[in-house]
Order: structure tokens, then sequence, then C-alpha cells
């Protein structure tokens, strides 16, 4: 069978700020692409300015009575989810046995695997609330330190493969330009600034979600994040 395949790729006018409202009072702090962000390729453009929200791990299990969503209207917001389950820095504590994958047999705080949210792993829950774009957080790693632009910039021991530039592929038969969410990957820098002005940060509500087993999930308040792609 034959058919055609359209790459896509993002070019290099990517932008992202993070916008800080207070009052009348705003800050806008602006990030380079392939420095302090990327962005999973898309098919077409966009540009938005929307509210940021904090959704926890992302999960939603109703057997354990626990659901990072409720009472979150995500529609068009961008979400902040922690990598990993509530407790798996903590093996062998109450909220790590009640979350903990069934086959998992060892933890691996500083690279932890997902637990299933709706769908047995994948982020189809953020098509499925609308969520306009994903940023996941994990403490223990700096993408940045992978990305082309950066490589040089950090000591060789902490590099990867430098990723470059994200491409994919598309039927142009059987696959319908899409209107998913955005996916991005972003530095320390731009998580610091999401947290700036702020009386918590994303550590300290992971702490809070791991020692309580109870979702702290939130609208981030006065922060907004600005992207063109």
């Amino acid at each position: 069978q034959n058919f055609t395949l359209v790459e896509s790729s993002p070019g290099d006018e990517q932008e992202l700020s993070v916008i800080t409202k207070n009052g009348d009072a705003v800050k806008s702090a602006d990030f380079n692409y392939r420095t302090d962000f990327t962005i999973s390729v898309g098919n077409t453009g966009m540009q938005a300015e929307v509210p940021v929200v904090f959704v926890g791990y992302g999960l939603q299990d109703t057997d354990k009575g626990y659901d990072d969503f409720k009472g979150l209207d995500l529609q068009g917001k961008i979400v902040v989810k922690l990598r990993g389950y509530p407790g798996h820095k903590n093996p062998g504590s109450k909220t790590n046995e009640k979350f903990k994958p069934s086959d998992q047999t060892a933890n691996n705080p500083g690279n932890p695997p997902q637990r299933g949210s709706r769908s047995g792993g994948s982020q189809t829950w953020a098509s499925d609330m609308g969520v306009l774009a994903v940023i996941e957080y994990n403490p223990n790693a700096n993408p940045a330190s992978q990305w082309a632009d950066n490589t040089v910039f950090f000591p060789a021991e902490t590099n990867g493969p430098a990723r470059g530039i994200r491409k994919s592929l598309r039927r142009t038969d059987s696959e319908p330009r899409s209107g998913g969410p955005l996916f991005f990957q972003v530095s320390k820098q731009v998580v610091d600034e999401l947290m700036s002005g702020l009386d918590f940060s994303f550590d300290a509500l992971e702490e809070k979600i791991d020692k309580t087993g109870k979702p702290a999930s939130m609208v981030l308040p006065g922060k907004y994040l600005s992207f063109k792609t």
C-alpha cells in the first residue's frame, strides 16, 4: 500500500513568556527556544496567552478516591503536572504503597514511572478535558542539558546526545491535522519564574501530596503563559 507522509518540525520563531499579573501590574519574562524550552511538533501554528493550572500527577483513580482534576476547568488552559505518582519518592510509605503501580517492585525516585490516568498511562485526559498544553515537571532532571543549543554550557558528564530539532511524520490519507494539546519541556529557569512571587513551590506541593495522599491541584494565581508556535 502506498501513502504519503508529511514531515513537520518547529520553525525558528517559537516564543514563550511567563506573565505575572498582580492588580494593574504586569510582568513578562521571555525565554529562548531550545535554550529554555522546546515544544512538541504541531501541524498548525498557534498563539495564545492562557492561565496556568497545577494538576498534581495528572492522576484520576476512582477506586482509591483520588482525583487530581476534581473541581478544575481545564478547557483551554496550560497545565503543569508532576512526573511519577503520589509517594514515589518515599518507598514503603503509606502513600507509596497505596498508589505505586501494581507491577512495580522497585522505585527509582530520579525517574519514576507514570501512573495511568483514565487510560492506562497515556495522557489522553489532556485531550478529553480540552487542555491547550502540558508541561511535565521532574525536579530531578534538567532537560535543557540535552538540547542542542545548550550542550556547550553544561559539563560533559551531564550531557546525553543532543536532541536537536524534534520532528514528526503524519500520514495524509488517514491522520487528520492535529488539534490535540501541545507538550512543552522547560528549563528550571522557566519553572522558577512560574513560581516567583508565590508562597509555595512545586516541590512543596509534591511533598504535601505525598504526605497526605490527597490532591493539591490549583490554578496558579496571577500566572499566565504566552506562546507562539
